[in-house]
């Protein structure tokens, strides 16, 4: 996650969601209005389903830093649903966050 910016994009965007798919190694950047849980995991879902189908595989992990919308009981209850492994980064460990670092 990135934000928010001092200044809001025409589209009315303040923050940005960052991520790598580690076995394709493309980057992704979704704009969002703001950093809720439930704002990021619409943004997600579409992402999961957009994947799955393009691979024919099932999301199997996603990896986040310790911020308190990826700890949220919404997005423990969305990787659930999916049966998506959640894993976290090390603290203060850029290392950890590979690419999308």
């Amino acid at each position: 996650m990135w934000g928010p910016a001092q200044v809001t994009s025409v589209g009315g965007n303040k923050y940005a969601l960052f991520g790598t798919d580690t076995g394709t190694l493309r980057d992704m950047v979704e704009l969002l209005k703001d950093c809720k849980a439930e704002t990021i995991l619409a943004k997600l879902e579409i992402r999961r389903a957009i994947a799955e189908t393009q691979t024919g595989k099932k999301l199997k992990r996603i990896r986040t830093d310790n911020t308190p919308e990826f700890c949220s009981q919404n997005f423990k209850e969305w990787t659930t649903k999916h049966g998506i492994v959640h894993e976290f980064t090390a603290p203060y460990s850029s290392l950890s966050n590979r690419a999308a670092e």
